[in-house]
């Protein structure tokens, strides 16, 4: 804050990472930002030296929006206009599981970290529980 109690931003970066309008970002401990758009895009992009650098990105899903995200370990789970569910390895970066979840617009996601178990709504009025099985890399409802 400066003198006059007033928070400043500074901007660190005006890449263009996205070409749509982006929907959702999350981040870990280790500079890492991981945004979606409503292409279905997923980029994954890093802080340094005060800038934003694009790594690596998953495309679309069938021109469906990806409007949530949400990180478990090294794993990243994506909800999508489709009603899909999918999750990927973010080092490996591949998808390692999808499911149909919902019957419309999955709006959130959430993971309970100490469990691993994710939390999904949707427009269709459900609230679904998936366990993410690492063994088989399958979610299990």
């Amino acid at each position: 804050m400066n003198e006059t109690n007033k928070i400043q931003f500074d901007e660190t970066s005006n890449e263009t990472i996205h070409k749509r309008p982006i929907t959702d970002l999350v981040s870990d401990q280790q500079n890492t930002l991981i945004s979606s758009d409503d292409s279905g895009k997923i980029c994954i992009s890093s802080y340094k030296d005060s800038r934003l650098q694009p790594n690596s990105s998953f495309e679309g899903y069938n021109g469906f929006s990806c409007n949530c995200l949400a990180l478990f370990k090294n794993y990243l789970c994506a909800g999508y206009g489709s009603g899909h569910l999918r999750v990927f390895d973010i080092q490996n970066k591949q998808i390692i599981s999808e499911v149909s979840a919902h019957a419309k617009w999955v709006t959130a996601i959430d993971v309970a970290p100490e469990t691993g178990l994710i939390l999904s709504t949707s427009e269709d009025s459900f609230v679904r529980i998936w366990k993410l099985c690492e063994q088989n890399n399958s979610l299990k409802y």
